[in-house]
């Protein structure tokens, strides 16, 4: 009987390796499984079953850096995620490069990513082709100036002002960072009414500087060169 079984073992072990390797990937137990199908290349590299197991192996390795991706982009609401700061590459990524639109992930407090076209926005990491970074809006390109108030006591000139974010762009597919720049949002200026809050008996008129109203066409002019070249 010992002498059956010992014969026995060499027969079934392959396929059982590589049976369980599928399993857990059915499951999602990605480390798990590419351990098995590791494990199954190591003592039968010449198997007939040697490319399933190259394939699972493969496919176990996606689901890891995937799921790293996904969990550096765990952000809170304004915040910029880990990734930002310490990228990984998930290989099952389209390359940027070729034609656009590259769909993005965008993060941070002042990326408007909500005005984005719905075409360029990536649903998850999954299909991301980009993670861009923004930083927080400064003061950019002057682009018109008009008085305020009718009392001669209160009136004031405000300067328009373009919104100015610094972003950082990382291809999903090798989490290296392929463009740092300034980008600058324009839109519309010197509304006919101007609203603001004072604070105090001094301080009179509206404050000296604002921003301009982007529009979605402004956001998408500004990221098109990224996303869409």
């Amino acid at each position: 009987l010992l002498d059956r079984a010992a014969g026995l073992v060499p027969k079934l072990a392959p396929a059982a390796l590589v049976g369980c390797g599928d399993a857990l990937a059915k499951r999602r137990e990605w480390r798990r499984a590419r351990t098995q199908y590791a494990r199954f290349l190591d003592r039968y590299p010449e198997h007939r079953l040697a490319a399933r197991a190259k394939r699972g192996k493969r496919k176990a390795e996606l689901g890891i850096q995937l799921a790293e991706v996904r969990r550096r982009l765990t952000t809170t609401s304004g915040g910029l995620p880990a990734y930002c700061s310490d990228p990984v590459p998930y290989r099952g990524a389209r390359p940027y490069r070729g034609g656009g639109p590259h769909r993005a992930l965008v993060f941070g407090p002042d990326s408007h990513a909500e005005e984005l076209p719905a075409a360029w926005k990536a649903k998850g990491a999954a299909d991301a082709v980009l993670v861009i970074c923004t930083g927080r809006a400064e003061r950019g390109a002057l682009v018109r100036r008009c008085t305020y108030g009718s009392d001669p006591r209160t009136r004031r000139t405000v300067s328009f002002h373009k919104k100015k974010i610094r972003v950082d762009v990382y291809e999903v597919r090798t989490g290296r960072r392929v463009a740092r720049r300034t980008i600058q949002i324009g839109g519309s200026a010197c509304p006919l009414y101007l609203f603001y809050t004072t604070h105090g008996p001094l301080a009179a008129g509206p404050p000296p500087t604002r921003y301009v109203t982007p529009s979605a066409a402004d956001v998408r002019e500004a990221y098109g060169p990224l996303i869409d070249p």
